[in-house]
């Protein structure tokens, strides 16, 4: 904390004592002056909407003439309208969104009285706005056409919200596919969840679902997960001639064959 204090004015404290034809007068000692101090922030680490506050003291009679807080030197416009030309302790306040503001910034207060005497406080911290979450729901193996499901959700200290969530297959390689994305409610909700259809006809073996947020601020997330595509063999019976039976001459042979209702 700084401060400069005002000058004791003309103020004395009359010791008189008579030593001849000696006046000795001692001076009265200087008022203390303004103070201010820091309140809010308290924790060294905060995230999106974050409450700054400071207390700001004056001597009786010299009145405030501003209270004044600042983010990285630059003044929030606080309401000090409860302080202005009063003596009385008072408090300023303000609500201060840090969501695009990741990384260490410095709060500081200044107070002025009417006789220009002033205080300073600052404290320095650093905002970790956490990330967007995003998870993928489905089970480990699939079979043919299937709808991938995905959800994502923001932290509720942050002024963003999920806006869309792309979905793909075996991203980063050459038979990678992008899957229709979802798109969320956008500004005022805070979670969001969806299916985006997959045909994973003829595509047997392990692959890699990866599924991105991205935020109405365009914070982004993503998350993965492996999952196996089984592609069941088709199935093939003869109905005729039966088993067993005896057969001469041209006969008719019949048989039925499928296939996975699940598989294109």
């Amino acid at each position: 904390m700084t401060r400069s204090l005002r000058p004791a004015g003309t103020a004395l404290l009359a010791v008189v004592a008579l030593l001849g034809s000696v006046l000795i007068a001692t001076p009265a000692d200087a008022a203390p002056g303004p103070t201010i101090s820091i309140t809010a922030p308290q924790s060294s680490s905060v995230k999106g909407l974050t409450t700054l506050s400071a207390k700001a003291t004056t001597d009786p009679g010299d009145t405030f003439a501003s209270v004044k807080l600042f983010v990285d030197n630059v003044d929030v416009q606080a309401d000090a309208s409860a302080c202005i030309g009063t003596d009385v302790d008072c408090v300023i306040s303000t609500d201060y969104d840090f969501t695009n503001a990741s990384g260490q910034h410095t709060v500081s207060a200044q107070v002025v009285t009417l006789s220009t005497a002033t205080s300073t406080d600052s404290v320095t911290f650093t905002v970790a706005n956490p990330l967007p979450t995003v998870s993928i729901a489905n089970p480990g193996t699939v079979i043919g056409s299937v709808d991938i499901s995905v959800q994502a959700g923001t932290d509720s200290a942050l002024s963003d919200y999920p806006k869309t969530i792309a979905v793909v297959v075996d991203a980063g390689t050459a038979g990678a596919r992008t899957l229709t994305p979802v798109t969320c409610n956008g500004v005022g909700d805070r979670t969001c969840s969806g299916t985006t259809p997959w045909n994973s006809s003829a595509l047997s073996g392990t692959h890699t679902i990866t599924a991105t947020v991205t935020t109405t601020n365009g914070a982004t997330n993503t998350a993965s997960r492996d999952v196996t595509v089984v592609s069941p063999a088709p199935t093939v019976s003869i109905t005729d001639p039966t088993g067993g039976s005896t057969v001469s001459g041209t006969v008719v042979v019949s048989a039925t064959a499928s296939t996975d209702i699940r598989l294109s």
